[in-house]
This record gives structure tokens, sequence and C-alpha cells, in this order.
């Protein structure tokens, strides 16, 4: 079992550590030589080459090819060594360095390990489809890889994510039941050490013990602090407030709280609506806004490796090295162009980005041209030096990083967003509701505008209206959708669109903008300016998701919430641990203003302990093998499994069935494609749902065979096919006939539960 772990880790530093050595050259000018963002970037580095090398179908996805990319990135190594000998004889004297922020990644990576160990069961909500994304590519091996849940197409979802774990299972040999267990903490690892980097490289100066603690910070807030929601649970527990109050709260009857375990609530998952606080409901109690508002932590503790977390280190990385283009250009305005080829990096690492978790674009794209547009303002030339210099070359990278990418963006990737593409919020999320969830980090920002406005003389009318249009134009086009489309959206109450969290929303983005216009105009502050920017982009996901969502399946703005706040929580972390240091250091701040402010911060952790407790227990079994529950609970479904993976079995069929079931879990375990799996998904992937109305009559037809049935002429497509009969099946269909399948095709693997045929 550890073994495994020493192998995982082995092969992560490998990579690694190649990719520190190769570009750390363009990373000198931080701390560490860039080694914080090393891991990241070698992942996206491995992943890229294969990737790209089986779009052009030159080799396979196996272990040669991935042992043959080290082996051409160490001769690259060898050479960039031979020409640079000095530079790289000095990287000892940062040794210190490295090892403070890989401290940072072994703890939280320790900690996540200990946590999967004691929940590492591959079973419950969408785990079983992130383990069929890594099955799908590591057994087809091919790009693009196939569908283990929609035989004979290819994946239609963002996967890259995926197929980075599925390189490291593949040069790790260890198998995908424990390297599902072992990526999460590895995610969470790098997630900790990134964000850590990146308050290190922008925020301090020297590095002291004091600024070692705020990197900290940044990574306890990202990684285990939660929303406020916490708060409403010991209000329950300790009986605090009247019913009406939690009914008002809520907006229909509260379900209390009924078992109390000491400190916490004691009910079965008492911490799932942690990520379900925001909705509305109307007379009738039905829900009108339901929305998903996870958190890192949340994620972690469900154990999902949804593409959202996976993104999670890959996206901060972005942030440093789009910053990195700024500061630096910033601090030598006079030679811009000698900074192009980090400029050029970062955006192609976006389109990566973009990859692993499309929706991670909207953020990457606001801070990429953000920042390009400031750059010019700094730079105090004109807009030609901007477009020749910034504008074209980012917008050639993009594109060019598009046609690397060319596979996926155009081709295999399908989209379930329909016309028209973005339409109006109905009804914004409630005050309370907006409190509950942005709490932990709204005294924090608003200390931060407060500090900083005091350093303000005398507003700049012309920068304050220039913060203005940003807000101004989304509220006009949002109310203008209304009106013209007055009877498809029925009446709407003018307090919708100039809500009370809108109001809050628009002045901290007015605000922060106006003081990154201001920083740069004025003080020439650089690091006053990437707080504000933060803060902004923060927020301005935030006031997007609550005027607008994208029109997908699901008709609301479930999805559209659930990714943009997800991303500015990752932001906003930064943001808090900085509020932690301003008040520490600062004279100017009330040390009575700071105290409610580190409380609710350390109140936040609530909520991470007492979920862990609930969840685990120490007497499960401690392993890391996410098939545990069936090698030891479902052992007739463990022998199929074993048998069609030691097989040269290539197709199956097996029943499909709904979302979050068991259904399909042979075909998700061994990567083995069936006709149809999980039917809701394949539809949200796919966004057709006559396609798979198509497959699911074949498989009614074929599992629905009798002697009477005359017409067996459709069954020479599935010849070679294994057809599963077990538990799923008979459940789907009760009369199925043993016999008729015993004259079709031969019994090739039989147990308690599970027959097995083989079409003749």
């Amino acid at each position: 079992m550890f073994l495994d772990v020493f192998l995982f880790l082995l092969s992560i530093y490998l990579i690694s550590t190649l990719s520190f050595l190769i570009f750390s050259i363009q990373f000198k000018f931080f701390p560490d030589y860039g080694w914080g963002i090393s891991k990241p970037i070698g992942m996206v580095l491995i992943g890229s080459l294969s990737w790209f090398l089986l779009y052009i179908k030159l080799l396979h996805l196996d272990f040669f090819l991935i042992s043959t990319i080290l082996f051409f990135l160490v001769i690259l190594l060898f050479y960039l060594i031979w020409k640079n000998y000095r530079f790289y004889s000095n990287i000892r004297n940062i040794l210190k360095e490295i090892l403070k922020v890989e401290l940072v990644f072994i703890i939280f990576f320790s900690m996540t390990l200990i946590l999967r160990g004691f929940d590492h069961n591959i079973s419950g909500t969408e785990k079983p489809m992130d383990f069929m994304m890594i099955n799908s590519i590591v057994f087809s091996g091919t790009n693009p890889p196939g569908d283990a849940w929609f035989g004979g197409q290819s994946i239609s979802y963002y996967y890259f994510g995926y197929w980075i774990i599925a390189c490291i299972s593949i040069i790790s040999g260890i198998s995908n039941s424990i390297i599902y267990n072992l990526s999460i903490p590895f995610i969470v690892g790098m997630s900790a050490s990134t964000i850590y980097s990146l308050y290190i490289y922008f925020f301090t100066k020297k590095n002291s013990l004091q600024d070692i603690f705020i990197g900290l910070s940044a990574s306890i807030l990202l990684l285990i602090s939660s929303n406020l929601s916490m708060f409403w649970y010991l209000f329950d527990i300790l009986n605090f407030l009247p019913d009406r109050f939690f009914d008002w709260y809520l907006g229909v009857d509260y379900p209390h709280i009924i078992n109390v375990n000491l400190w916490r609530p004691d009910d079965h998952w008492w911490w799932w609506t942690a990520s379900r606080v925001i909705n509305t409901f109307n007379a009738q109690g039905i829900g009108l806004d339901y929305t998903i508002q996870e958190f890192p932590f949340f994620t972690i503790l469900i154990g999902d490796l949804h593409p959202h977390f996976i993104a999670t280190p890959f996206l901060i990385t972005s942030i440093i090295l789009i910053f990195s283009v700024y500061k630096q250009n910033f601090n030598h305005k006079s030679n811009m162009i000698n900074n192009l080829p980090l400029l050029l990096f970062s955006s192609f690492f976006v389109l990566v980005v973009g990859f692993i978790n499309y929706w991670d674009l909207a953020i990457l794209f606001i801070l990429l041209f953000l920042i390009i547009f400031l750059l010019w303002l700094r730079s105090n030339t004109n807009i030609i030096i901007l477009i020749t210099k910034f504008f074209i070359p980012t917008l050639i990278t993009l594109f060019l990083s598009l046609m690397f990418f060319i596979g996926f963006y155009f081709f295999t990737s399908e989209s379930q967003i329909k016309f028209p593409y973005i339409l109006p919020v109905i009804n914004q999320t409630r005050f309370i509701h907006f409190l509950t969830v942005w709490g932990v980090f709204l005294p924090s920002v608003f200390l931060l505008i407060y500090f900083h406005l005091r350093n303000v003389d005398n507003l700049n009318k012309k920068l304050l209206f220039i913060s203005f249009l940003p807000i101004i134009i989304p509220f006009v086009f949002r109310l203008l959708i209304m009106l013209i489309f007055n009877e498809k959206f029925e009446s709407f109450i003018f307090s919708n669109i100039i809500g009370v969290p809108n109001i809050i929303i628009s002045t901290i983005c007015i605000t922060s903008l106006y003081l990154i216009f201001f920083n740069i105009d004025k003080t020439m502050n650089i690091h006053k300016s990437f707080l504000f920017i933060m803060i902004f982009c923060s927020f301005y996901l935030i006031f997007l998701a609550e005027n607008f969502f994208l029109n997908d399946m699901f008709g609301n703005r479930m999805n559209t919430v659930f990714k943009f706040y997800y991303q500015a929580w990752i932001l906003l972390s930064v943001v808090g641990a900085i509020s932690i240091k301003i008040m520490f250091i600062s004279k100017k701040v009330s040390k009575i203003l700071s105290i409610p402010i580190i409380c609710i911060f350390l109140f936040s952790l609530y909520f991470s302990f007492a979920s862990v407790d609930s969840k685990i227990s120490p007497y499960n079994n401690f392993t890391f093998d996410g098939m545990d529950f069936l090698k030891k609970n479902i052992t007739e479904e463990y022998e199929v499994i074993e048998f069609l993976v030691e097989s040269d079995t290539n197709k199956i069929i097996e029943s499909y069935g709904p979302s979050y079931s068991d259904f399909s879990r042979i075909s998700s375990f061994t990567g083995i494609p069936t006709i149809l799996g999980w039917a809701p998904h394949e539809a949200q992937w796919r966004g057709d749902i006559s396609s798979i109305e198509e497959k699911k009559l074949l498989v009614d037809k074929i599992y629905s065979i009798d002697k009477n049935y005359k017409n067996l002429e459709f069954l020479n497509i599935f010849r070679n096919f294994i057809i599963i009969i077990g538990p799923k099946e008979r459940e789907s269909y009760p009369n199925i006939n043993i016999e008729i399948f015993d004259e079709i095709a031969d019994r090739v693997f039989q147990n308690e539960q599970y027959i097995l045929f083989k079409l003749k």
C-alpha cells in the first residue's frame, strides 16, 4: 500500500524536477526559480506532448510513450545545463526556498491521504463517472479516447485532467483504483503549494516567518475553510433562534438537526446542505433558484475527481504566470518586448486550463486582457504599442494553442449550450444566502478597500467614471433583455435587477477597479494592483453569475453559479490571507475590528473538522484501493471485473441506468466500452437526446430477446461482444430469457450472480 504512495511520489517528483530544471531559467525572478509551479507545469508538459503525439497518430498511450517523452526531456535538460552551467550551479542557493514550498505540499498531501485512506471507496455521487474517464483513457490508449459509456464514440467532455492522471498511472505502474485515491491528495497538495507560492511571489519581499504563516493561511482558506452555513448548524444545535427565523432563512420549513454527537450534527450527510445554500421557494414550496455552491473542502470531502477540482492548481499556476507578465513588464517599462516569451507561454497555458475545465477560461480571459490593458496604461504609450507588443502576440499564441488542441476544441468537444446562449437571471440570490456563502471573505474585502481608500486624497472623477462602465453595461443589457422578452420571462420586479447582493457586489467591483487604476496612475504600487485585480475579478465573476447564466440543458443558473463561485473562492483565499497580514502589521487597523474577522476565519474551520469526523470512521479499513468495497462485499462483481481485465475483451453489453447509481459499473471500472452507461450524463455531455434514445432502444432490444423473436440479424454487429447478465440487468429486465442466450451465445464466465455470454 505505502509502496504505491512511494512510486506515485517518485513519478511526480521525476516529472516536476525535469520541469523545474527546464523552465527555471524563465522563472529566475521567483525566489525559488519557479519550483512552486513546477508540478502543474510538469503535468501539463507530459500531458500535452503525449496528447499531441497520439493526435497525429504516431504512438499509443502506454509506458513506452511516456518514458520516451521523459528521455527526450532529459536530453533537452543536459543541453540546457551545458549552455547555462553558471545558472544551474547557483540552484543550490535556493534549496531553502524549495524546501519551504515542498513542506506545504507534503503537509496537505499527507492530510488528504489519511482522509482518502479511511474513505476510499469509488462509489456514490459521481465517483464512478470520474473513474470511468480515467479507465477509458487508459484502456483505449488513443486520441481521442473512447467513451466507455457510449461505445463507438469518443469522450465528449473536457477530459485533459483525466488524461494527466492516466499518464501518471501509466508511468508509475499503479492500478487505476489506487491512482484515483492518490490523485486527490496530489491535487490538494499542488493547490496548497501553488497558492502559497502565489502569495510569496507577489506579496512578500523577504519571505520571513510571518510571511510563511500568511502564505499557509492562504492555503488553509482555500482548502480547509468553509462558507458560513456552519453558523446555522450551531444555532440549530444550541436552539439559539426561534423556528420562524430558520424558516425565513430557508424560505420553507427548516429541516432541523435531530441527532447531535456532543459537538456536531450526527444526521446522515448533514454537511451536504452546505453546498446547496442558495434557493428561492414559491408559495407551494417549489424551489425556483436551485444552485450548487461547492467550495474546495466540500469537493475534497465528497471525493469526486471532477474537472473543476483537478483544474485548481493549474488555474492558480495560470494566474501566477499572467501576474508574472504584469510584474516583469511593470518593473521594466522601457523594455516590454524582453518578456514576450513569458506572455506567450502564459497564453498557451490558458488554453491548457480550458481543456482541463472549460469554465476557467472566463476568469483567465478577464485576467489576461485586463493585464494587457493595464500594461498599456502603465507604459504611457500609444495604442499601437499595446496592439503590436501585447495584443497581437497574445491573440496569435491563443490561436496557435487552439490549433494545438484543435482535436478537442473543434472536433470531440460537444456542447449542451443552446440558443440563446446567455439568459438573464430571474431569481437572484437572497441577501441572507449571499452572506452565508461569502461572509467568510466579505469582511476582509471591505477591510482592504477601506484601508487603501484612506490613502486616496482626492477622487479622480475620470477614473471613477471608467470604473463604473464594466458594471453598468451588464445591468443595462440584462434590463433590456427582460423588457424585450417580457412575455417569456413573465413579470419581473425591479428589485431583482438592483437587489442587495448586486449593490454590494457592484460597489466592491467599482471600488476595486478604481483602486487598480489609481495605483497605476498615481502610486505605481504593483502589489496593490495585484490585490485589487484579484478582488475585482472574483466579484465580477460573482456579479455575472448573479445576472446571467449559460443556457444549458438544465435551464437554470445552477452550473454557472457552481463554476464561477468556485473560481472566485480561489482568488479570494489569497485576498483573505493578505487581510490577515494587514491586521497583524498595520497600526492603522483597529484591533477591535480585526477580532471578528479572525473569529469568522476560525469558525469557518468548524465545518471541516465536524464533517470529516461525521463522514469517516477510524474503524474503517484503511487502504487506498477504491475497489476494496467490491473485493470484500460484492465479490461476484469483482470477479467479473477481474475476468474482463485479464481477457482480451474490448466490447461489452450491460444495462444502462440513471445517474448516481450502480448501473454500468463494470464498464466504468474496466474502461471497456458498453453501448450506453449513465444515460442522463451522456445527454449532458453531448446535448443530443435522440442518439441516447436510439442506444436505449438497442439495449432494450438485446435483453428482451425471446424464442418468438424472429429477426436476430441486428445481432451481427455485436459479434464477439460480451453480454453481461447480472443483478442490474435482471432488475431492468425481469423477464430476461437465459435460454435464448444459450442458443445464440457461449457462456464464457459464470458465478452465483453473473453470467457472461459471448455472441457467436
